[in-house]
Formats: structure tokens, sequence, C-alpha cells
């Protein structure tokens, strides 16, 4: 199993380039999952939420 660690302040950048969108992009994506997920959806779990779609692409 592969170890890596993405500091959280880069976690945006880091994910734009690896799934090849802009960080508004995947801001607005990440906004939109949670609408349907209700209350809450604070920061932790959108950074999870981005991790998580960063993962499963491969890019980390």
């Amino acid at each position: 199993m592969r170890l890596a660690r993405i500091p959280q302040r880069e976690l945006a950048a880091h994910a734009a380039a690896a799934l090849r969108k802009s960080p508004e992009q995947l801001a607005a994506t990440v906004k939109a999952l949670g609408r349907g997920m209700g209350s809450p959806w604070g920061a932790d779990q959108k950074y999870a939420a981005l991790l998580a779609w960063l993962l499963l692409a491969g890019g980390a």
C-alpha cells in the first residue's frame, strides 16, 4: 500500500493539477455534492470529498 501526504493548504492545487480542472471548477463540484448531503457540509467534509475524488482518480 502506498502512502501519500498532502498538506491541507496544498490539496486544492494538487487536485486541480491531477484532475485537470481549475480550482474554481473543483470547488463548484464539491459544493454541488454537498447540496444533496444536507448538514453538516462544512470545510472538513469538503476537503474529505475532494481528497476522496483525488484518490479515486489515482491522482495522489
